[in-house]
């Protein structure tokens, strides 16, 4: 039972969260994609990670805040060799959300002019320690257009990331 528990402490610390960012899209927002480039060269651990998160849409029914970040929307899962989730070495500093915007201060995404999102987190606020490490970017969506406000979560694919000492 102990075991349990610390695995699920385990989890909830290692588990990827940002705040939602303001978005609106079409129907469910199927047509929407995101995903995630890495720059081949080996990170140091106490140096930059170099990101870049794109989304697109197929139907071009899709805008989003300019503030997507990380922190600000984008979270990273972050799994090592043996596709275990780790946690950080240092927790990545939460960015306060924007105040809502107007819909004409969202960006229009659509397939010919995706949103690309650099991304230059110091790499102990993704890493624990030198080694090889998938990462993938969960990108979390909020509508306020309606009565009712609406979430999406979107998943990019994974990278291979080696960090160096």
């Amino acid at each position: 039972m102990a075991g349990f528990v610390v695995a699920m402490l385990v989890q909830a610390a290692t588990a990827p969260w940002s705040p939602p960012v303001q978005a609106q899209w079409v129907d469910d927002g199927s047509g929407i994609s995101a995903r995630i480039e890495a720059d081949r060269k080996p990170i140091l651990m106490h140096g930059e990670t170099r990101f870049a998160v794109i989304l697109s849409s197929k139907n071009g029914g899709f805008r989003v805040s300019p503030f997507l970040a990380a922190t600000r929307g984008i979270a990273f899962e972050v799994t090592d060799r043996s596709g275990e989730m780790v946690a950080p070495r240092e927790p990545i500093p939460i960015s306060p959300p924007p105040p809502p915007l107007a819909e004409s201060q969202l960006r229009v995404v659509t397939s010919n002019t995706p949103l690309r999102t650099g991304i230059g987190e110091r790499a102990v606020h993704l890493f624990p320690k030198p080694g090889r490490y998938r990462v993938r970017a969960i990108i979390t969506l909020m509508s306020i257009a309606g009565p009712v406000a609406k979430y999406k979560q979107l998943r990019t694919n994974y990278v291979t990331v080696d960090v160096e000492d």
